[in-house]
């Protein structure tokens, strides 16, 4: 499993930018749906930042569909392009994602 790591002692000194492909595999995207599936990696363009108690993570997030109409069963592709994704993660407390001086953003 490849993992899509942020060391937090590197964000004390400037924000990070992350930019890559996961197999959708790695982040859990399979069989969750039956007529919806990631036809291949996950695009990533991503800044991390961070916060007084958190993390702040935004950028793009891109992915082709393989879909199937439930009605027709015609089988078509579908781009998901999320350009403003955004997402702040806990570092203190309960159900924090931090493990030591890392977060692993997958």
């Amino acid at each position: 499993m490849k993992a899509l790591v942020v060391n937090l002692r590197n964000l004390e000194r400037h924000d990070v930018e992350l930019a890559g492909d996961l197999p959708a595999a790695d982040l859990g995207l399979e069989g969750l749906d039956e007529l919806v599936r990631v036809a291949g990696p996950v695009h990533y363009e991503l800044k991390a930042q961070k916060m007084e108690k958190s993390l702040l993570v935004q950028g793009l997030l891109e992915a082709t569909l393989d879909c199937e109409c439930a009605r027709c069963l015609k089988s078509f592709a579908e781009v998901l392009r999320l350009p403003h994704f955004a997402v702040d993660i806990e570092l203190e407390g309960e159900g924090s994602a931090q493990d030591g001086d890392f977060v692993d953003l997958t």
